[in-house]
């Protein structure tokens, strides 16, 4: 669906422009509000398409109480112990034991 929208975008685009380009070659100002007209359709197209493109994940709208606050910031704080005293404590992300870099 998004690629359809630049699709308009590009299309839009090159109709503002070539508008543009004859208003410009034949010095006429009487084709402005065209340009105006046809760049607002692009554009409230564009947001529209993607306002409701968009899908906001479950439970991400609503306000959440203190104890749910807590209880998420419990359960991730649980996590990042557990993943940490999974790992090797002796590893750093450097090179292997021994290995010389030149």
């Amino acid at each position: 669906m998004l690629d359809r929208t630049i699709a308009l975008d590009i299309v839009t685009s090159t109709i503002v422009g070539a508008i543009a380009l004859e208003a410009a070659w034949s010095r006429r100002i009487d084709t402005v509000p065209i340009l105006v007209a046809v760049a607002l359709v692009g554009f409230v197209g564009s947001v529209t398409i993607a306002r409701f493109a968009s899908v906001e994940p479950e439970g991400e709208g609503r306000v959440l109480t203190r104890e749910e606050i807590a209880a998420a910031e419990s359960e991730r704080l649980d996590a990042e112990t557990t993943a940490l005293e999974s790992s090797d404590p002796e590893h750093h992300g450097g090179p292997a034991q021994g290995e010389v870099r030149e």
